[in-house]
């Protein structure tokens, strides 16, 4: 971690993780699955198009074909490669006469939720969410942020992003700006 001084305790919570999940998933290429789904094999070697345009229509194109009968040719294709001593249509039906679930009764039902609500009751001494920042520590953090930018090269495209971005704090301050009344401006001294 850049930047992180020796005594900060360093915390990251459910939200800072799915923000970063989901900066990491944006910068997947779509030219990255491709190349993955068919280096594991599941687009033929024949089926592959040269032409990258191509290619995104042929993965936009409806295929009539259901799942099992996908699962089955790469079942078949798998079988061919590793000699196996069942069918795809025994393997899916493996399951069929056993019993997933109990079944269970109301007392049962009951102790399960009550046991529940005493397993939140434990979550619930979590400490609070720190206060939202205000107005002003966002204006200072935009005002960073904007410096930063600024000494980048080529960061025409992250600049206009950071003016949206300082547009919306600004509609967002005006927003929470109450209008006073002429009395109150005109106060007697």
């Amino acid at each position: 971690m850049k930047g992180r001084k020796k005594d900060q305790v360093y915390k990251v919570d459910v939200l800072d993780a799915l923000h970063r999940i989901k900066e990491a998933w944006s910068l997947v290429k779509q030219d990255c699955i491709a190349n993955c789904f068919r280096h594991a094999g599941f687009v033929a070697r024949d089926q592959e198009v040269e032409n990258e345009g191509e290619a995104i229509q042929e993965e936009n194109d409806v295929t009539d074909t259901t799942d099992t009968d996908s699962f089955g040719n790469l079942f078949s294709r798998l079988s061919d490669m590793i000699p196996l001593s069942t069918t795809a249509e025994a393997y899916l039906a493996v399951d069929e006469g056993l019993a997933t679930s109990e079944v269970l009764t109301t007392e049962e039902i009951v102790n399960s939720i009550a046991e529940k609500d005493d397993e939140e009751e434990d979550d619930e001494e979590m400490p609070p969410p720190p206060p939202p920042p205000t107005v002003a520590e966002a204006r200072d953090a935009m005002k960073t942020l904007r410096q930063f930018i600024e000494s980048q090269p080529d960061a025409n495209l992250q600049l206009d992003m950071a003016s949206n971005l300082q547009d919306y704090l600004e509609k967002v301050a005006v927003s929470k700006v109450r209008q006073t009344s002429i009395t109150s401006f005109f106060k007697r001294v």
